[in-house]
């Protein structure tokens, strides 16, 4: 008996390993309890609406990422997204993808016109319901027509997952919810066909613990829930010497950079980090995209970066700045703790969740004053971010991708019961 509660402290129950399968294409690997991995899928379809493109590189990296690590484990993955033709226009993507390989992964893509133009009146619980109804008439058409994928299914995030369980009744389908409030997620989808819908899938993977508890709290036993946070890709993300990488990117090396990486939006705080920095000796390296482009003239940079290639640009720095006001969990964070970043993080729940004031310095993130502080605290304390660089990059491990490649293949591997 393989002993998954000694192994994780998984939300599921174990089973006769004998017995596992049952469509799942499952290969026993191993029951040792010092190997992580006991259990390895076969055959794994990812379902998404978002990918990344030649003109929008940061968008859905995560999705890329988990299929190249379900691949390197061994496991035969194929994606399937389902796109916006509207959306793809509006983010000035002038081709559209069509069947390729991306990073030793076969990608299909399907387009459909348009979810429906915001208005004042799509506002409202059945304009928000009636624009997702053109998403879900469009996977039900799409993905049920599709004979090549695989039976056992990931569909990113909640309303692709329902979608998909809708399109492929028959297949074993899990769904993973990132960090977007399910309750709104669940009036936009419209209440009842959520409530209906959702609990058939063989198992949620909750970014957020906040939205594995609302799972469990709504839907009890009628749901397998796990909250896995998101992960970093090791590939990309590791320790490389300052002075070498500032060279390769032909940055000065007599500067104090600060990193920031996110979307360029109120939440995630740009602007804040921007004016941070005038009180300050350092100058920012900002990546990401989105209407809040900082423009000082303490900015270095401030552009987009493919996740590829974001491990590079984070090791050039001194240390990484995020004062979100809301978060699952920053990938961004773990990414930079990987790469021996010191953290300047919102004194916010969920990042004292994870972490502590050996891997960090707390800010409140609605104050510029209190972000240059800290800042400023780690620019005149080198032995403090030489001190914070080994902690985090010591934590990052267990952050991992294969880590949560590991963690989801077990859960993946036991039939819904």
């Amino acid at each position: 008996m393989v002993e998954f509660s000694t192994l994780y402290d998984l939300e599921m129950r174990s089973g006769d390993p004998s017995k596992l399968g049952n469509g799942l294409g499952l290969t026993i690997v191993s029951e040792s309890k010092e190997r992580r991995s006991c259990m390895r899928l076969d055959r794994l379809s990812i379902y998404t609406e978002i990918f990344p493109t030649g003109r929008f590189v940061e968008s859905g990296g995560f999705v890329l990422n988990l299929a190249e690590g379900f691949n390197r484990a061994g496991t035969s993955v194929n994606v399937e997204v389902l796109a916006s033709v509207l959306s793809l226009v509006r983010r000035r993507v002038l081709w559209f993808p069509r069947n390729r390989m991306v990073r030793g992964v076969p990608v299909h893509w399907s387009y459909f016109l348009s979810r429906g133009v915001p208005s004042l009146w799509s506002r409202g619980p059945r304009g928000r319901s009636e624009i997702f109804d053109r998403f879900y008439s469009a996977a039900k058409r799409k993905w049920s027509d599709r004979r090549a994928q695989y039976s056992t299914c990931l569909a990113y995030f909640s309303s692709t997952g329902i979608a998909l369980l809708a399109a492929r009744p028959a297949s074993t389908i899990y769904v993973e919810c990132g960090e977007s409030d399910l309750e709104e997620s669940r009036q936009r989808i419209g209440p009842t066909r959520f409530d209906e819908i959702l609990p058939r899938a063989a198992g949620i993977v909750a970014v957020s613990r906040y939205n594995a508890d609302w799972i469990r709290e709504r839907y009890g036993d009628r749901v397998r829930v796990i909250h896995l946070p998101n992960p970093y890709n090791e590939a990309f993300f590791y320790f490389r010497p300052k002075s070498v990488v500032r060279e390769e990117l032909g940055m000065d090396g007599t500067k104090i950079c600060v990193a920031f990486a996110g979307h360029f939006v109120e939440r995630k705080g740009p602007l804040r980090v921007d004016a941070a920095l005038q009180q300050t000796s350092a100058y920012g390296v900002f990546m990401g995209s989105g209407p809040q482009v900082p423009r000082s003239g303490r900015v270095l940079r401030a552009s987009a970066v493919p996740n590829h290639d974001l491990g590079r640009w984070l090791s050039a720095c001194d240390m990484l700045v995020l004062p979100s006001l809301a978060e699952g969990m920053a990938t961004v964070i773990v990414e930079a703790m990987a790469c021996g970043l010191p953290l300047v993080v919102s004194d916010r729940y969920f990042n004292r969740s994870f972490l502590t004031e050996a891997n960090a310095v707390f800010v409140d993130p609605l104050s510029v004053d209190d972000i240059a502080r800290g800042i400023r605290y780690l620019v005149d304390r080198p032995d403090v971010r030489a001190a914070m660089s080994a902690e985090n990059i010591r934590n990052s491990e267990k952050f991992g991708l294969s880590y949560r490649i590991d963690r989801m293949s077990e859960f993946m591997s036991v039939n819904r019961l």
